[in-house]
């Protein structure tokens, strides 16, 4: 039996103009096409089957006439159902504001008072603003149930893709309106309607479930193209719970002419035109070129077709054309394209696709250069991003922006103050590249000078000494002879306090007041006393996210692990020799590799040799080494913990007030804004560097 075009188009308008209800789902089509340039929509969308299909727009006057399409000239009645009357379809003047990539839709009879039930099953191609507007397209998955109710009762509806209950339904003209439109959602996204409820698609069947028929042509179509049917009324197949029907069931009463409470209908009016082409997508293109203009265009793609004879190749003006590799198991495609000093690019590479008795299938992918963010951290100690960024064009250099925040120079940028991070941050290239990264938080230490009992902390963090209340001025340590500054957190509350060490004695300030307050409100432990030059080194040795004390004498390291103040010797706490070889020995500590432990090293001469591992034993290259401070007489060491994936930076200070501070760190001086240069402790007898959070 032919469609009725009017009684069909009426049930269809009378769907459409429901209010949508979008729900979630989980994805049951595979994959989505390329747009067409031409009118905005996808070429294609796959069922999860693998069947694909295009938009069904009428490229003659039989498919029009047939409405194979769901698209159909105006009926002159009565009633006139309006309808589309000029051939070619063209974009935008002559365009339907509704068409289909696929539609099935059943209709019952539900009593002889003409109570009718209808489901409308799509994927449908619209406008958000109604009628047709460029820009405004888009794509979404329906499921529609509209029910004349004979009786009241309770109503459970099946159809292919579920089954729904209605409670308490009173009797009457469309009692049950159910929508359920999903993939609705910003214009030119048109993923959301891989997630609907309808798929994979319904094929006609020659029985209920049966065996899917093939694809057909149309009377008077030359056009060779094939349909999942020519509209005549058909059983289905397909459906993931088997159910290739629509079932309306009431506790109501018998309402079915054969006595039963149940209507099954299992004829379908079914609307889908098969895509000739080969399946496939241009995910992206991309250029990497050196400083003389030479390099490469990679491309890549993805297919989810099984042919084995389809042949994928890349290419465009000035590039060779490159056969496409393609990776069985994922689908993904990739080709690689040389070029040479002097060729210019092309604003766009040329995928293509061709495969025995199909047509031919262009996709153009936009070529543009590859942009690498490095850092995009957050150092809450001095309210600066840093954003670092590289382009792949080394020829052109093109300008990077990160997008709400300002262009980069020479390939970096810094914002400050900024009060709160953001969760994420986008570069973006001139020659049409971009990148996203998370912000990651940290804390860059904050400086200080220990000068004869009094302690100069740069509180603020902006290396200049502006005094208190804006930075600190503890006394702490006056009187003891040969005190030396130690810091630390020692308690785990996230805060450096500090410390004196005086020939084995440790006075720690445990309340972080700045004063000495005796015991047991501040600690006192006896913990090197009797060996000869034994420099004091703090650390949390364990990651237990607190400070622990030890001492380095004569390349020896006795570190207190379990944090009780004092030595208990090996296993339970930590002795070991590393760095005893060296000339000028100086113990440094700090989280050289960033995972909460902290590690050893030795700072000899302006050479940092550090314990990167954590083996405790000197392997190099397996640890670092760092030429940092090289050729400066009287440098002193210092190293800040960061909280962070870049674990702690180094620096040297000098006895003028001068300190180097490694702020990317590389273990290199990269001059200013890159690492810091500050001025502070100047003019201070006796001054010993510290860092912490204060």
């Amino acid at each position: 039996m032919k469609m009725n075009r009017k009684i069909f188009l009426a049930f269809l308008i009378a769907a459409l103009l429901l209010v949508s209800l979008p729900l979630a789902a989980n994805a049951v089509l595979q994959a989505v096409g390329p747009i067409d340039a031409t009118n905005g929509f996808p070429v294609w969308y796959q069922d999860t089957d693998g069947l694909t299909l295009d938009l069904c727009l009428p490229k003659n006057q039989a498919q029009l006439d047939s409405g194979v399409c769901l698209i159909v000239p105006t009926d002159p009645g009565p009633p006139v159902v309006p309808g589309f009357d000029v051939l070619p379809v063209a974009f935008p003047g002559n365009f339907p504001d509704e068409s289909f990539y696929w539609n099935a839709t059943a209709v019952s009879d539900l009593s002889l008072a003409g109570d009718n039930a209808v489901l409308v099953l799509g994927l449908e191609a619209a406008f958000s603003t109604g009628n047709v507007v460029p820009g405004a397209q888009i794509v979404f998955s329906r499921l529609r149930i509209v029910v004349d109710a004979p009786l009241s009762g309770d109503y459970t509806v099946t159809t292919p893709y579920g089954t729904f209950e209605f409670p308490n339904v009173a009797a009457g003209k469309r009692a049950i309106v159910q929508p359920l439109d999903i993939g609705i959602g910003a214009p030119g996204d048109f993923t959301g309607a891989l997630g609907g409820h309808t798929g994979p698609f319904l094929q006609a069947s020659a029985t209920e479930g049966g065996v899917a028929l093939p694809p057909v042509t149309i009377p008077l179509d030359t056009s060779g193209d094939l349909f999942l049917s020519d509209g005549v009324l058909t059983t289905v197949t397909g459906s993931p719970g088997n159910t290739n029907y629509f079932r309306i069931c009431t506790t109501g009463g018998n309402f079915d002419i054969n006595g039963s409470n149940c209507v099954t209908q299992n004829l379908f009016v079914l609307i889908g035109r098969v895509f000739n082409g080969t399946p496939f997508v241009a995910d992206k293109a991309h250029y990497i070129r050196n400083a003389a203009g030479a390099g490469v265009v990679n491309a890549y793609g993805s297919t989810n077709t099984s042919s084995a004879t389809a042949v994928y190749e890349a290419g465009g003006t000035g590039l060779t054309t490159t056969t496409m590799s393609r990776t069985v198991a994922t689908g993904d495609l990739f080709a690689q394209i040389p070029f040479t000093t002097g060729t210019i690019l092309p604003a766009a590479v040329t995928l293509t696709a061709t495969d025995t008795g199909k047509t031919p299938t262009a996709v153009l992918s936009n070529l543009t250069d590859l942009v690498t963010i490095t850092s995009a951290a957050y150092d809450k100690s001095r309210l600066a991003l840093i954003i670092k960024a590289s382009s792949s064009d080394q020829f052109a250099l093109p300008a990077l922006t990160a997008t709400g925040l300002g262009a980069l120079v020479n390939g970096q940028l810094e914002v400050s103050p900024v009060v709160a991070p953001p969760a994420s941050i986008t570069v973006t290239s001139a020659k049409g590249g971009s990148a996203t990264a998370v912000v990651t938080v940290f804390s860059s230490p904050k400086i200080g000078v220990y000068s004869d009992g009094l302690w100069y902390l740069d509180n603020n963090n902006n290396g200049a000494w502006d005094g208190p209340p804006t930075d600190l001025l503890y006394s702490f340590g006056e009187g003891l002879a040969g005190a030396v500054p130690v810091t630390g957190d020692w308690n785990g509350t996230s805060q450096t306090k500090i410390g004196i060490y005086a020939d084995g004695l440790w006075y720690l300030d445990n309340d972080g007041n700045g004063a000495w307050d005796g015991t047991p409100t501040d600690l006192f432990y006896s913990f090197g006393v009797g060996l000869i030059g034994a420099v004091p080194v703090t650390g949390d040795w364990n990651g237990s996210g607190t400070t622990k004390i030890g001492v380095y004498a004569g390349g020896v390291w006795y570190l207190d692990t379990n944090g009780n103040g004092a030595w208990d010797g090996a296993p339970i706490d930590t002795v070991f020799i590393f760095g005893g070889s060296l000339v000028n020995p100086i113990p440094v500590t700090g989280d050289w590799d960033g995972n909460g432990t902290t590690n050893i090293g030795i700072y000899s001469d302006g050479v940092w040799f550090l314990d990167t591992n954590g083996s405790t034993v000197e392997a190099f290259p397996a640890d670092r080494i760092y030429n940092f401070g090289l050729g400066l007489v009287g440098a002193i060491p210092v190293a800040g913990g960061i909280s962070g994936a870049s674990g702690t930076v180094i620096g040297v200070f000098l006895n003028d007030g001068t300190w180097y501070i490694d702020y990317n760190p590389n273990g290199v001086w990269d001059g200013t804004p890159t690492d810091l240069l500050y001025f502070y402790g100047g003019g201070l007898i006796g001054a010993i560097p510290v860092t912490g959070q204060w």
